[in-house]
């Protein structure tokens, strides 16, 4: 520091006050770049509901990232399954949505159509593009709700669920089993990627705005450790390379069940369990999200 201090004041006035201006521009970009890398994100919900049970959406600004101002906004969607369509008929079908009055699309994601075999993952042609579908929703300026839960029902081979599970005779599936769970992380560590690409704050050419994490378990069981295990294990278990970044906040309607969970993961979480067992005004907050 001493020599550096020595050689700058031997240089002339001029050359010392450019040496000078050089070090500090350097010293401001290095202090810039490692605050931009230690400093965490902070990722806001793109749907936010107040306390009057009105719904409200951030919009997406590239010039002003963290996204301060808030729309009133109202889900008006429609299910069309990409799986069922014809590749050549998705625009078609999305233009006469958007012309019936919709907003958002909503799709299951059948894990048995993108892994028909163990570690045999297929996302890339024909009723398998997911990621072309996704394209067209935003081409066509709607919002995406998607689905992407192991178990989807959706009256498609058992629920979308691949049938090499039933190769491991102690599978139970949608429960903690642990070959369950690893065969259901294993898969979302393909698609969960895709899906993170495509969210509607992620970008200016995202579209996806909500999740749902289940369907219709309270139909089918009770089990909440399995929801949770769910959310925090595997559907969001490498959040860090998917940028679905976890808030600190878990706001659920009902306390005895997990209905939505708000964390902050770019946008809301749905979930349907145990809807059955909610009260009254319970279902009412929940349906404002689902259906209108």
């Amino acid at each position: 520091m001493k020599l550096w201090s020595r050689r700058i004041n031997r240089m002339s006035y001029h050359r010392r006050f450019f040496v000078i201006c050089g070090y500090l521009t350097i010293l401001g970009i290095s202090i810039y770049f490692l605050k931009a890398f230690v400093s965490p994100v902070v990722y806001l919900s793109t749907l936010v509901l107040d306390n009057e049970r009105h719904l409200f959406i951030r919009p997406f600004n590239d010039k002003n990232r963290n996204r301060e101002h808030l729309l009133p906004f109202r889900i008006l969607s429609g299910s069309l399954h990409y799986f069922r369509v014809l590749p050549q008929s998705w625009s078609d079908r999305i233009k006469k949505m958007k012309a019936a009055g919709l907003n958002t699309i909503e799709t299951y994601v059948p894990w048995n159509l993108h892994e028909p075999q163990r570690g045999n993952y297929q996302f890339g042609e024909g009723l398998t593009d997911l990621v072309s579908f996704l394209k067209l929703i935003y081409e066509h300026e709607m919002f995406t709700i998607i689905r992407p839960s192991g178990y989807i029902c959706a009256e498609w081979d058992w629920g979308g669920l691949p049938s090499w599970l039933l190769r491991d005779e102690t599978m139970r599936v949608r429960s903690i089993h642990p070959g369950f769970l690893e065969a259901l992380q294993n898969y979302y560590s393909r698609l969960l990627p895709i899906l993170a690409e495509y969210q509607y704050n992620r970008h200016g050419a995202g579209s996806i705005i909500a999740f749902q994490i289940e369907n219709e378990y309270g139909s089918y069981d009770s089990l909440t450790i399995y929801v949770e295990d769910l959310n925090e294990k595997t559907l969001f278990a490498a959040r860090h390379i998917y940028n679905l970044k976890l808030g600190s906040s878990l706001r659920s309607i009902d306390p005895k069940i997990f209905v939505l969970l708000s964390r902050q993961l770019h946008h809301l979480d749905l979930s349907d369990i145990s809807i059955s067992q909610m009260k009254s005004d319970s279902r009412c907050h929940l349906n404002k999200y689902r259906y209108s």
